[in-house]
C-alpha cells in the first residue's frame, strides 16, 4: 500500500531505472564534465549533453545549447527573471504563482527596479482576455504557472501566450514544475520554460532546467568557472556556458535523464485522471470541501469545517501513516483567491506509483476522520 500523497512536493518512490542510473553514475563515471580531457570526464560530458538533448526534445527546443541545467525550478526562475528584466520594466503574473516567482518579482519591485501586476481571472480559470487589458509598452515579461501546486488547475498557457504575442513584445515564462511529465508544453509563443526534475519527471532532487527560445539572451545572475575560456576575466557569452557556472549535479542529471526516458513510456495523464475521478466519487460522501478546478490534475486541496488543515495532516500522519501537506504550499496569493488564507488547505497529490486501491484507502481514511469529527463536533 502506497500511503505517500505528497507528490506535488516531490514524487516518491522513484523508478528503479532512476536509482540504477544515479548509482551507475556515482560508481562508474562521476568525473567533472567539461573540466578535463580524460576518458571519465568525456563520459560525464556525454551524459550531460544527452540529457540536454532529451530535455530539448521534450519541450520543443532544437538548439541544444539553449537547455540550461539549474539547481531546481527556483534557480531557473531566478535566472530567467533576473536575466531578462531591466529597470523600468513591468511584469505580469498570475495569482497561482509559487513563491519561486512571487518573491523574485516582489523583491525586484521593492528595490524599485520593476513594477509588478498580479492579474486576476474574471472567471474560475484564466483566459487570454484577462491579460490583454494589462499589457502596455513597458510590459516585458509575463509569468504563467502551467499547473497550480495548490488546486492542480491547468492554465491554458498556449492560448494565453499566443494572445500576448499578438498584442505585445513581452516574453512569456512558463513554470512547468507541476506539469512536466503530465502535460505537453512546447516553445513557440512560449519563450522560456522553467522546471524541475524531481516531480513528475521522477528524477532526484537538486537538478532543474531552463529552456530558452530562439534568440533569447539573458544576463547571467551567477558567474564563475565553466571549464571554457578560463583565461577570460568575464563570463563567456557562448551558451550554455554563459548561464551554467560551477560544477553541475552530474548524478542528478543522470537520474533526470533516466526519469524522462521512463516517464515517456507511461500514460501519466490518463492514469492521473482515473485516480482523480475515483477520489471525486468517494469524497462526495463527506463534509470536506474540495477546491476542484474545472480542468485539473491530481493535486487536491481540501478543508473541513471542524478541523484545521494542520490538524488533519497530523492525524493522517500519526494515526494512519499517510503523508500529505498542510498550509499555504508556498502560494499565498492562490489561497487568498480561494478564501483559504491564512490557514491554507490539506493537500494530497498522486503519482504513477498509486493504484486505485491506494486512492480508495485514502478516501476511506478521510471518511473515517470525517465521521469522528462530526461525532465530536
Amino acid at each position: 500500500m502506497n500511503t505517500y500523497f505528497d507528490n506535488a512536493a516531490t514524487t516518491f518512490p522513484k523508478p528503479p531505472e532512476v536509482i540504477e542510473k544515479v548509482q551507475e553514475c556515482l560508481t562508474r563515471y562521476a568525473a567533472n564534465p567539461g573540466r578535463g580531457g580524460h576518458r571519465l570526464a568525456r563520459e560525464a560530458e556525454s551524459l550531460v549533453e544527452t540529457a540536454r538533448t532529451e530535455i530539448g526534445r521534450l519541450f520543443g527546443c532544437s538548439r541544444q545549447e539553449n537547455v540550461i541545467f539549474t539547481l531546481n525550478a527556483t534557480d531557473a526562475i531566478n535566472m530567467a527573471i533576473r536575466g531578462w528584466v531591466k529597470p523600468g520594466d513591468r511584469v505580469l503574473a498570475t495569482v497561482y504563482e509559487h513563491n519561486a516567482v512571487l518573491r523574485v518579482l516582489f523583491e525586484l519591485e521593492k528595490k524599485g527596479i520593476i513594477d509588478v501586476k498580479i492579474v486576476c481571472p474574471q472567471g474560475k480559470n484564466y483566459t487570454p482576455e484577462d491579460f490583454l487589458a494589462d499589457l502596455d509598452e513597458r510590459t516585458t515579461l509575463v509569468c504563467l504557472n502551467h499547473v497550480s501546486n495548490v488546486t492542480g488547475m491547468i492554465l491554458p498557457v498556449e492560448a494565453i501566450s499566443q494572445a500576448i504575442k499578438q498584442n505585445s513584445r513581452a516574453l512569456v515564462l512558463v513554470d512547468v514544475s507541476q506539469s512536466a511529465g503530465l502535460l505537453h508544453t512546447k516553445l513557440g509563443t512560449i519563450d522560456m520554460i522553467a522546471g524541475t526534475g524531481h516531480k513528475h519527471l521522477y528524477g532526484p532532487m537538486g537538478v532543474g532546467f531552463l529552456v530558452l527560445g530562439e534568440g533569447i539572451e539573458l544576463e547571467p545572475w551567477r558567474v564563475g568557472g565553466t571549464g571554457y575560456l578560463s583565461e577570460e576575466p568575464l563570463q563567456p557569452r557562448e551558451m550554455p556556458f554563459r548561464l551554467e557556472a560551477g560544477t553541475p549535479n552530474l548524478p542528478g542529471i543522470a537520474g533526470l535523464l533516466a526519469g524522462i526516458r521512463w516517464v515517456s513510456h507511461q500514460d501519466s495523464f490518463s492514469h492521473d485522471q482515473r485516480l482523480v475521478e475515483i477520489f471525486a466519487r468517494e469524497i462526495e460522501k463527506t463534509d470536506f470541501t474540495w477546491y476542484r478546478p474545472e480542468q485539473g490534475v491530481g493535486v487536491i486541496s481540501l478543508t473541513h469545517p471542524l478541523a484545521s488543515p494542520q490538524d488533519l495532516a497530523t492525524i493522517l500522519d500519526s494515526e494512519y501513516d499517510i503523508a500529505s501537506r498542510a498550509g499555504l504550499q508556498c502560494a499565498p496569493l492562490a489561497h487568498k483567491k480561494l478564501g483559504t488564507f491564512p490557514g491554507g488547505t490539506l493537500r494530497v497529490s498522486f503519482s504513477l506509483f498509486h493504484t486505485e486501491e491506494d486512492v480508495l484507502h485514502l478516501t476511506e481514511t478521510l471518511r473515517a476522520i470525517d465521521t469522528i469529527l462530526r461525532k465530536e463536533g
